[in-house]
């Protein structure tokens, strides 16, 4: 989901109360398709925090949804062919506090 301003069409994800374009508080909410291109990405081979360390190496990326906003996420799968704008897809992986995070995996043709 992303949020659109009413008045003036902006889309946005993290979500604000005022558009920072137009300053309406006429927001509401929108399915995203999902879809995007890979921005920028790294691997990350220290644990920052204990939770994490089970998982080395992992993906962090920035994806531009194709609905506008960027949104920082992780990268999963065969990431070998990742390249700059490359297409990439959401999937939702459960975690082991019941959460479901948006992830993100290349489009391979």
């Amino acid at each position: 989901m992303v949020h659109v301003c009413q008045n003036c069409g902006e889309t946005r994800f993290p979500p604000a109360a005022i558009c920072a374009r137009c300053m309406s508080f006429d927001q509401v909410w929108r399915e995203s398709s999902g879809e995007g291109v890979l921005e920028s990405w790294i691997e990350f081979h220290r644990a920052y925090w204990d939770r994490y360390k089970d998982g080395l190496p992992y993906s962090v990326c920035l994806v531009r949804l194709s609905e506008g906003p960027l949104l920082v996420s992780n990268l999963v799968g065969d990431t070998a062919s990742a390249c700059l704008g490359a297409p990439v897809h959401v999937v939702f992986q459960r975690q082991d506090d019941g959460l479901n995070l948006p992830k993100f995996v290349l489009d391979v043709p």
